[in-house]
């Protein structure tokens, strides 16, 4: 009779070994989407801009203070393809700016049938549509504006969260 079967011991440690393999497969096999970001700004503008006599920095009309380019970079970092329909209708990928937003260029896809577009809805709001990411396809999108940018949106099955360091 082999060792594993004639003491106690050898019994008990298998059967924890064969149910920590088990809690692995499931934990570990499971197939996940997991969308993750990296900000990365760089100040153009600052406000002290208005502090110099007979300088006025308008774009649009629009009296301009402050001016950040922000690089934001979507990757798939999870085991599953990512689609635009795989996120809820009613929070789709966005951004949000608490101020304005000037412009937004999609820049650098990993694969060209990543096929990224944007949709500026408003001065403050920007949705962002893609056909397919697979894990590890990445793109990014340079974003024009004044004040604070916060990435939305919610997968229906899956997370969204920033890659840190966050810049």
């Amino acid at each position: 009779m082999p060792f594993w079967e004639s003491n106690v011991f050898g019994g008990t440690f298998s059967f924890f070994t064969a149910a920590l393999f088990f809690y692995l497969g499931i934990v570990y096999g499971r197939k996940k989407a997991k969308l993750e970001y990296k900000l990365t700004s760089t100040r153009l503008l600052t406000g002290y801009i208005s502090d110099i006599p007979g300088l006025n920095v308008t774009i649009n009309n629009y009296p301009v203070k402050d001016l950040i380019i922000t690089t934001i970079k979507f990757i798939n970092t999870g085991s599953q393809n990512i689609e635009s329909h795989d996120f809820i209708p009613e929070n789709p990928l966005h951004i949000i700016c608490n101020e304005r937003i000037f412009h937004v260029e999609i820049k650098f896809p990993s694969n060209p049938n990543i096929n990224p577009s944007q949709n500026l809805t408003n001065e403050s709001i920007c949705q962002f549509q893609f056909s397919l990411l697979k894990p590890g396809w990445s793109f990014s999108a340079q974003v024009a504006h004044t004040g604070v940018l916060t990435i939305n949106g919610c997968l229906k099955t899956g997370t969204i969260k920033p890659a840190f360091p966050v810049r």
